[in-house]
């Protein structure tokens, strides 16, 4: 075969592979013939696409011909199979691209957890041929349980499914377990893919499920399976995450406004502003600590005489929010009948007491009651802080006595007392919020700086009471219901 025969050949087996052959000599870079005609000089290496497959034969060598033919024709396949395997990955990763944008648009338009499963088994099935899929998820108590399935044998496979998700999720890996590989010591029933439901950046942390496939066509799941089935699995995840975190924040937002709702109850149950009648002027305030407190206040006219009360349900919050509108009820309308206090005291204890000692929750409280006509006060301690009776010219008087909280006996004891009153006396009532308030080293208020406050001068004493507290506190959190009251005398008896 002549030089020219051969160097036709290789072109035109170049041109039929879509590749260019050309002639080299050794050490030539792929630049013009050196005897400038445009062919190699002979004796140099054959270059496809400078990968040299052999040397030029010599003028007459069919055998190093064949050869050399043979060796293009090897290449030739060799990238004909290289390029058909990109092409089916090329094609291949756009089916993954176009699989995934389809789930993601169908998933914007599902908001239900087990809609947007079931979904994501649905579209996982048409693209990987397994016989069944289920999605198991981790619930609010932290049990796995199956959100949807569907395939073949769903009833028959479940447990299995359920082993195998427990497991996947323990590993915290992909699994995937062929038809002649092991299970627990004996031959897995079918074929299995599993993946666990990691999202993004969470590393470390436990999954929020599994996403499982059984039985597969052709007997096993590939690389591409689990490939695959694990960037469905990491959408399937931040969907479900999303999806609860959004519900989270619904419903936090639910609970900020029905607490928001129940503070706005509760301080419409609170007497509104103050009160002045019969020679006395009452004045109070009640802050929580949050939205809804176990404090409140309460004061009537009744008969020629004005009764007022503060009370300190135990802890602070919902609970005892209720229980303080519910024990207001109660008590008011036992005081509205015009008994003694301790009448409406031990009554209040005897209707609430079932309530009370299902709940484990109490409530202490300190009640006056004056009289215009004969100038005196009496009052009641249930279990709670002694009263602070400030006189006219300054000096301070401790109100005491012995009584029971409600809530911590069936029937509890009261002792009434009975002071004489004058013009320019006041009581105050508060509750610990105010002598248990804490500066920012730790140190609490105190009855004795309540009780400056109180003697300082012979103003109003609700205001400064609750700015010395607040003051103390410094701008730190509160950590208890503030409440405090006030009865001043402002006229003598009344005859």
């Amino acid at each position: 075969m002549s030089e020219r025969e051969l160097v036709e050949v290789v072109r035109r087996v170049g041109a039929l592979a879509g590749v260019e052959l050309r002639w080299a000599p050794d050490g030539d870079d792929g630049g013009p013939a050196a005897n400038g005609d445009g062919m190699r000089l002979r004796g140099g290496p054959v270059l496809v696409e400078s990968a040299s497959i052999g040397r030029e034969p010599s003028e007459g060598d069919v055998s190093g011909a064949l050869t050399l033919a043979s060796d293009v024709v090897s290449l030739i396949s060799s990238l004909e199979r290289e390029i058909d395997s990109l092409t089916d990955e090329v094609l291949e990763r756009y089916e993954e691209i176009t699989l995934l944008h389809e789930l993601a648009r169908e998933l914007v338009a599902v908001f239900d957890e087990r809609d947007v499963c079931s979904t994501v088994v649905r579209r996982t099935l048409q693209a990987v041929p397994a016989t069944m899929g289920s999605v198991f998820l981790f619930d609010l108590t932290s049990q796995l349980t199956e959100t949807c399935s569907q395939g073949d044998d769903v009833d028959a496979s479940g447990p299995f499914a359920f082993d195998v998700a427990v497991r996947v999720c323990t590993q915290g890996s992909i699994l995937m377990v062929h038809q002649d590989e092991l299970w627990d010591g004996a031959p897995v029933p079918v074929p299995v893919l599993a993946v666990p439901l990691l999202t993004t950046g969470s590393e470390g942390s436990a999954p929020l499920g599994a996403l499982v496939l059984l039985g597969r066509a052709g007997g096993r799941f590939t690389s591409s399976d689990a490939s695959l089935t694990s960037t469905i699995a990491q959408q399937l995840a931040r969907t479900v995450e999303n999806d609860r975190l959004v519900t989270s924040l619904r419903e936090k937002e639910r609970m900020e406004r029905d607490m928001e709702l129940a503070g706005d109850i509760q301080r419409q149950l609170l007497p509104p502003g103050g009160l002045r009648a019969v020679g006395v002027a009452v004045a109070a305030a009640c802050i929580p600590a949050e939205r809804v407190g176990g404090d409140y206040f309460d004061f009537l006219e009744v008969d020629g005489c004005v009764t007022a009360l503060v009370a300190d349900v135990s802890g602070h919050g919902v609970g005892p929010g209720l229980m303080m509108a519910m024990t207001r009820t109660v008590l008011r309308r036992e005081l509205q009948d015009g008994v003694s206090l301790i009448d409406a005291l031990q009554a209040t204890n005897r209707l609430m007491w079932d309530d009370l000692d299902a709940t484990g929750l109490f409530i202490t409280l300190f009640c006056v009651r004056y009289d215009a006509r004969r100038g005196t006060m009496s009052y009641v301690n249930g279990g709670h802080h002694p009263g602070l009776l400030r006189r006219a010219a300054g000096v301070i008087q401790r109100l005491d006595g012995d009584g029971w909280p409600l809530g911590l006996i069936r029937d509890p004891h009261f002792e009434e007392l009975t002071v004489p009153m004058a013009a320019g006396d006041a009581v105050v009532l508060y509750t610990d919020g105010i002598t248990e308030e804490r500066s920012p080293s730790g140190e609490m208020f105190g009855t004795e700086r309540l009780v400056a406050v109180v003697g300082s001068d012979g103003g109003p004493l609700v205001g400064p009471v609750l700015a010395a507290a607040a003051a103390w506190r410094a701008g730190g959190p509160q950590q208890d219901d503030v409440t405090c009251l006030e009865l001043r005398i402002v006229e003598g008896v009344t005859p």
